[in-house]
């Protein structure tokens, strides 16, 4: 703003003015520029009644607060301006707001207060709650509940005040409620509570570690420390105490019953602390009664008190017997099986109950027959009124020996074999057929057929005999007989074919044929053989045997022809001597005949066949032709498929 202003009086000294407002309300940084426009230069220039001061013209003024300052101008010559009144602006005043946050707990001091920076002055800001302790923070935390006057300021200096509330909850009130333990020991004292105040909902604990929204306990006797817990987790503790009534308890004492005096045991309850009115049970809490005092028979009784509340103390009582029964203990006994003992307890009771029942001749009298099968404890009760013994006897049972025959044996026929009897001391082998000693447990059997022999014992070592008997089997293989087929047969040199030994033993097992000539294999029952040159004729013998070492042996002969080829006779003998009997041709490296046919002098065919080795025996319909001349005709295949045909004439001869 710029103001001209005439000196009125005084010396010709005249300025103008040019005054700045301060920044803001309360700073002190307004300038006042003052321009001689008379008076001979240099000048000097004063404000407010301080000294004079050369400076340039223009002269400024500056770090002025805001109101009335008085100016002076002296020139060189000394002559000095009139006072001039100039008037220095008041910048806007500096304001803002603030906001807070409410204490979480009653009493506490977490509040937060919150300051908007100033829109006017200049930055940088501070703020402070005291107008000591300054901070360039717009945020306070740590604030209780109250109201708060915050200053602020900016860098001229400039300052303003604001005023914040902060809030608190009000604070947590509870009240509770206890019910003693009902029976000592227990946890079903109660703890009910009812709390205001604070910031709902609200967690109790008892323990500081286990919390629950529910506003009951039940607990044990004792004392403890409540917890409350608001939704700000403010935590309030008040000291809480269960109590209970004193342990409930009783003594018994007994006497003793007598074996036939009925019920004359005594026993008597006296009860002390619970809950006072006491009620009586022997029997396990079924039956009760207000009297602690009882006859009873004697035993273990289930003693139970309970008092005004239902709190019941048990323990256990016995009244006892005084026992006259007697007895003499019996002394243990040793049979054989299938033997038997008299049992015999000596005693004034009056009642007998052996068991078990198994081999006894009675189980209700004191001499019982016994006759167990293997050894056995017998307990018998002895019964006098009420009072009861028992005694205990073992009958030991020796078992039978059992006899073993031993394995079945398999021998060849014309062997022996010695018996493997065992299992006592004295035995009897039967049939005694073949046996060198029928009362040896390793008799010498030299049977000649199959034979069952039956072992008996008996005796053993503890003078017991058998009462089973063992069979062992003696298997006599009979002399082995062994078929060859072919029996006999002819081959050419190169045919192959298969030896046959058929054994008339089932339980052969091992072959061995020689000599090894032309055999595939002479280990099997049917090697194949292959034929050698003309006039290398083979003589194989083979030998059969069992595990037993039982053997047979047969033999085939194979004779070596030309071939393949059939060789047939030129005449035959059919008179029923066994020799020369079928007019048979010999096939030599044949499959098979496509026809054998044979005629007679007239063409009529008398015999055909396509049976190889089949031939004619002479007669047609079981009559013997005449001796004469037949015409024979054959075909046949060879191994390899080709045909040989072949026909001639034979002679029959009676």
């Amino acid at each position: 703003m710029t103001r001209t202003i005439t000196v009125a009086a005084g010396p010709a000294i005249t300025a103008s003015f040019n005054a700045a407002a301060t920044t803001c309300e309360g700073a002190v940084n307004g300038t006042l520029t003052v321009t001689p426009s008379s008076g001979t230069a240099p000048f000097q220039f004063s404000i407010d009644g301080g000294p004079f001061t050369a400076g340039a013209v223009p002269y400024t003024f500056t770090g002025l607060s805001s109101g009335n300052h008085s100016l002076l101008v002296k020139d060189a010559i000394g002559c000095i301006s009139n006072p001039s009144i100039v008037s220095v602006a008041t910048g806007p005043a500096l304001t803002t707001t603030a906001s807070s946050t409410p204490v979480l707990c009653n009493g506490g001091n977490t509040g937060t207060l919150t300051v908007v920076a100033p829109t006017v002055g200049t930055a940088p800001y501070q703020y402070s709650l005291d107008g000591v302790t300054w901070q360039s923070s717009n945020q306070f935390t740590g604030v209780p509940a109250g109201t708060h006057t915050i200053r602020f300021r900016e860098s001229a200096g400039c300052q303003g005040t604001t005023s914040v509330v902060v809030t608190e909850p009000t604070a947590v009130v509870t009240t509770t409620n206890t019910v003693p333990v009902i029976c000592n020991g227990e946890s079903n004292g109660i703890l009910t509570i009812n709390t205001t105040g604070g910031t709902a909902p609200y967690q109790f604990s008892v323990d500081a570690t286990n919390w629950q929204s529910a506003t009951t306990f039940n607990l044990a006797a004792g004392a403890y420390t409540l917890s409350i817990k608001d939704a700000n987790n403010c935590i309030t503790t008040a000291p809480i105490t269960i109590t209970e009534p004193a342990a409930l308890t009783a003594t018994v004492t007994t006497s003793n019953a007598s074996c036939n005096g009925g019920n004359d045991g005594g026993l008597s309850i006296t009860a002390s602390g619970g809950n006072g009115t006491y009620s009586y049970s022997i029997d396990g809490g079924v039956n009760w009664q207000n009297s602690g005092t009882y006859n009873v028979a004697p035993g273990t009784y289930s003693v139970s008190v309970k008092d005004a509340l239902n709190c019941i103390y048990t323990t256990t009582a016995v009244v006892g017997l005084t026992n006259d029964l007697t007895f003499t203990p019996q002394t243990d006994v040793t049979i054989c099986e299938s033997r038997s003992t008299q049992l015999n307890v000596v005693s004034n009771g009056l009642q007998y109950d052996w068991t078990p029942a198994t081999g006894l001749s009675a189980v209700n009298i004191s001499n019982p027959i016994a006759s167990p099968i293997t050894t056995t404890q017998y307990i018998v009760t002895i019964t006098l009124g009420r009072c009861v013994t028992r005694d205990t006897v073992v009958v030991r049972v020796n078992a039978a020996p059992i006899p073993d025959a031993g394995s079945d044996r398999v021998i060849c026929y014309g062997q022996s074999v010695t018996l493997q009897g065992s299992g006592g001391t004295v035995y009897q082998w039967a049939p005694s057929t073949y046996l060198n000693n029928a009362s040896l447990p390793n008799a010498i059997s030299t049977p000649d057929r199959d034979i069952f022999y039956v072992l008996s014992i008996l005796s053993d070592a503890n003078g017991c005999a058998g009462l089973t008997t063992d069979t062992v089997r003696i298997h006599v293989t009979p002399p082995i007989q062994v078929l060859t087929y072919p029996a006999d047969t002819i081959g050419y040199p190169g045919d192959q074919f298969t030896l046959l030994a058929v054994p008339n033993d089932p339980d052969v097992t091992f072959y061995t044929w020689t000599p090894s000539v032309g055999l595939s294999n002479t280990l099997v029952p049917n090697p194949t053989v292959t034929i050698g040159a003309i006039g290398s004729d083979v003589r194989y013998k083979v030998v059969a045997s069992t595990i037993a070492g039982c053997k047979g042996e047969a033999f085939v002969n194979v004779r070596v022809y030309k071939g393949p080829d059939i060789y047939v006779p030129t005449g035959f003998t059919p008179n029923g001597d066994g020799k020369n009997d079928k007019f048979t041709p010999f096939p030599v490296g044949m499959k098979s005949y496509n026809y054998f046919r044979v005629f007679n002098r007239w063409g009529q065919i008398v015999f055909q066949t396509k049976k190889m080795n089949d031939g004619w025996d002479g007669t047609i319909g079981g009559q013997l032709q005449p001796e004469g001349i037949y015409i024979w005709m054959i075909e046949g295949l060879t191994k390899d498929d080709r045909v040989i045909t072949k026909k001639g004439s034979i002679m029959l001869i009676k």
